[in-house]
């Protein structure tokens, strides 16, 4: 099974509360890998929303993804993408 990372930076001006969370962790349970998120010296499961808001990550926060499974870039491309929609919340 492969291990790959990806670094993304967050940019959404009310940093990564509920919604984005959510969001996180929906886009992560469409795949079987098992993704990870780091941030300033902590790990987390990204597929549970209260790991993810326990971070308290602000906007302008890089954050590294790592997915191990057979489908472990296609979570972290969908991540990206979902990162780079700025996670459909804002105009």
């Amino acid at each position: 099974m492969p291990r790959l990372q990806r670094i993304i930076t967050l940019e959404h001006r009310h940093g990564l509360h509920a919604r984005p969370s959510m969001a996180i962790v929906e886009t992560v349970n469409n795949f079987s890998s098992t993704v990870l998120m780091r941030h300033q010296g902590h790990e987390v499961n990204a597929a549970s929303i209260l790991e993810l808001l326990h971070l308290q990550v602000t906007n302008g926060a890089t954050l590294e993804f790592e997915a191990d499974g057979d489908d472990a870039e296609q979570v972290l491309n969908a991540l990206q993408n979902l990162f780079a929609r700025r996670f459909n919340l804002e105009l």
